[in-house]
């Protein structure tokens, strides 16, 4: 059965397809949800609010951004915001369903890119968007009746795009895309620039100028293309984040050497060896280090300074290892990561832990706490310019970062924390460094 090709529906369950229909669905409800804020706010408090609610957080807020539009009501209880929504804990605790969901997707914490992840994810804000009155909604509808479509062979898409390559080749093609797309963003800007101009020196109407619907068509065109960039940068990221990840998912939830184990003690017992940098397994009387490939013994060799001979060391089936330092379970690191190297020497390990943060960096420039959502040009917009050029330098897809005690900063690759470049405390989130 064919149907016809809706914007925002996938024609497949790929990561491409996946991507782009998460991405589009959470755009939509930004909008959406953002033009209903200030259509009511602007009339009860004035057209200024949203910059008068950021003076008063200390914070620059953008109104279409699904983290604020979703973050703003469910933080704050005096927030204006609330206002605009339906009332009761039941819907808030769906909001924060949905910020939950919103949260995961951009900050690349999904294992797999199909249809299996994206259906529970578009359910929520479906539910959501029916509670708050939103149109989105019916987006959420026709995506859950195409994934069932498909799922049950009842839809053959009009021409189905070749996605049998590898993540790189798909890289390499919406890389291509994204130039395409900032150049016809680049020629709409201009040609708006120009139009304006126009405007602004007729002080009459005369034949041969430009109107104000012309304009405003040429901006609606620059939005779309806006929104087109928007989404080829967010399936790069993903698609580049995908690429890097680890094959194993099932981790404990990330932390970093030094911070308190607090999940169970791993089941494997083994002990630190005296001579040898290697654990000795007292069940299987041997020792483990090979298990993990060629860098475990590099990383067991960086314990010597705080784990004696003999020291029982707890590993789980992916080779993270616990030890008590001063009884308190203590995370050590992972037997098959290499320690942190640096990419400019190639000889040196990072010195100190990383602190208890990790961060995305955007094609874009921008650069998020994945904890909280927040934006470095938010908390610190006079270094935000700089350190996004001074990142995107180091790696122009962005990924994953985390940032060491002494202020360098790695990016996630090939299953490694690799360092790509410095910053100092002033240069980054208020509080994270010391």
């Amino acid at each position: 059965m064919n149907e016809k090709k809706t914007l925002g529906v996938p024609e497949e369950d790929s990561p491409p397809e996946v991507l782009g229909t998460m991405h589009y669905v959470l755009v939509s409800l930004g909008t959406q949800l953002g033009r209903l804020y200030d259509e009511k706010l602007s009339q009860e408090i004035g057209p200024l609010w949203l910059s008068a609610l950021g003076k008063q957080r200390n914070k620059l807020y953008t109104l279409n951004d699904p983290h604020f539009v979703l973050s703003e009501p469910l933080k704050f209880p005096d927030s204006p915001t609330r206002w605009c929504l339906p009332k009761g804990g039941a819907f808030y605790n769906l909001l924060e369903d949905t910020l939950r969901v919103r949260n995961a997707w951009a900050h690349f914490e999904i294992p797999v890119f199909t249809f299996e992840t994206l259906k529970p994810s578009i359910l929520t804000i479906q539910q959501f968007a029916q509670q708050a009155g939103l149109p989105v909604a019916s987006l959420c509808s026709a995506v859950i009746k195409r994934i069932n479509a498909i799922t049950n062979g009842q839809y053959a898409p009009p021409q189905l795009a070749n996605h049998a390559g590898d993540i790189e080749s798909q890289l390499r093609t919406l890389e291509e895309q994204l130039t395409g797309a900032k150049a016809r963003e680049d020629a709409l800007a201009a040609d708006i620039l120009a139009a304006q101009a126009l405007l602004d020196e007729a002080s009459i109407e005369k034949v041969g100028q430009p109107t104000d619907e012309y304009v405003r068509k040429l901006e609606d065109k620059l939005l779309t293309a806006a929104e087109e960039m928007e989404r080829l940068q967010f399936l790069i990221e993903s698609l580049a984040a995908q690429q890097d990840e680890p094959d194993h998912v099932d981790l404990v939830a990330e932390i970093a050497p030094g911070q308190e184990w607090t999940s169970p003690l791993p089941p494997r017992r083994t002990v630190m060896m005296g001579l040898a940098n290697d654990l000795f397994d007292e069940t299987t009387k041997t020792g483990i280090a090979d298990e993990f490939g060629p860098h475990a013994r590099e990383v067991i060799s960086t314990w010597r300074s705080i784990l004696t001979p003999m020291t029982p060391v707890f590993v789980t089936s992916h080779g993270q290892a616990v030890a008590h330092l001063d009884g308190v379970p203590t995370y050590l690191g992972t037997l098959g990561e290499s320690p942190v190297a640096t990419t400019v020497h190639q000889q040196q390990f990072a010195q100190g832990f990383f602190i208890p943060y990790t961060y995305t960096l955007r094609l874009n420039g921008r650069i998020e706490d994945r904890e909280t959502g927040e934006s470095l040009l938010n908390v610190n917009p006079q270094q935000a310019s700089v350190m996004a050029q001074r990142l995107l330098a180091a790696v122009p897809r962005g990924g994953r970062l985390r940032v060491t005690t002494m202020g360098e900063v790695a990016r996630h690759h090939d299953g490694e924390w690799v360092i790509v470049a410095q910053v100092s405390p002033a240069e980054w989130f208020p509080g994270h460094l010391s």
